[in-house]
């Protein structure tokens, strides 16, 4: 039996899954981020590549995202973005923050692989509340 072409391989071999989570870096994308999403929430994830917890954390982050479309996903490399993450009030790794239009940030809590599920029902709390017509009002429960 003589081996598949190259071209069959390709045709055939498994395609990376496109990624829903998109690179900050600056100020100025950040700033564009917020304002092309209007009310729609926002999840950021704060990172470095040499953190063990980061990497744990990636693909949960990624699954997440591909579960809600409707929420858009970022992420910003603390290494690469130091100003942009202090402005933010970043000081542990991994952290997540949300924000939602108006209401601005209105989450913020630092994760890891244990602690992931809080970052999940906090964004299930901020998109409850939206789909009973309250938004979000800065008055988000983390569960501990």
């Amino acid at each position: 039996m003589s081996a598949a072409s190259p071209a069959f391989r390709d045709q055939y071999a498994e395609q990376p899954t496109a990624t829903k989570v998109k690179t900050i870096t600056g100020e100025m994308q950040f700033l564009e981020a917020m304002a092309a999403n209007g009310d729609k929430p926002v999840v950021l994830k704060f990172y470095d590549t040499f953190c063990r917890a980061c990497k744990a954390v990636a693909p949960k982050f990624e699954r997440m995202a591909q579960e809600n479309p409707g929420v858009a996903f970022y992420q910003v490399e603390f290494r690469q973005d130091k100003p942009l993450c202090k402005s933010l009030g970043i000081t542990m790794l991994p952290t997540i923050q949300i924000y939602q239009g108006s209401a601005g940030k209105i989450a913020d809590m630092p994760v890891g692989p244990k602690r992931f599920h809080v970052a999940e029902a906090t964004l299930a709390e901020v998109l409850n509340q939206n789909s009973n017509g309250h938004g979000a009002t800065g008055s988000i429960h983390i569960p501990n």
